[in-house]
């Protein structure tokens, strides 16, 4: 598995994500995109852990059909649907789920 740069663009902002290159195959239903050659001045290079407390982005997890679950980065909810059936890491995605971590007291 290696690593890729992806842009996520959210709320006028564009944010550089370091993901496997797994991603290829749903980057378009992510809302993510390939890093340019050359880099824009305005990209702004955090984790993915820091961008969905922003609340900019959020992450999803996947079943897939081998058995496994994954985690997702997604940038809107309405893309959570479009994962359905795509290829993530050698197997297709067969359900999705939106993960949520509720903070009490």
């Amino acid at each position: 598995m290696t690593k890729k740069s992806y842009v996520l663009n959210s709320g006028g902002v564009q944010y550089a994500l370091h993901l496997s290159s797994d991603y290829d195959g749903i980057k378009d239903a992510c809302g993510i995109t390939d890093m340019p050659a050359v880099v824009p001045d305005n990209v702004v290079d955090e984790s993915e852990t820091s961008i969905c407390r922003k609340g900019k982005a959020i992450k999803v997890s996947v079943g897939l059909e081998n058995g496994k679950r994954r985690k997702v980065i997604v940038s809107t909810s309405k893309s959570i649907k479009g994962l359905i059936g795509k290829s993530f890491g050698g197997s297709n995605i067969k359900s999705s789920s939106v993960v949520q971590h509720i903070r009490l007291g």
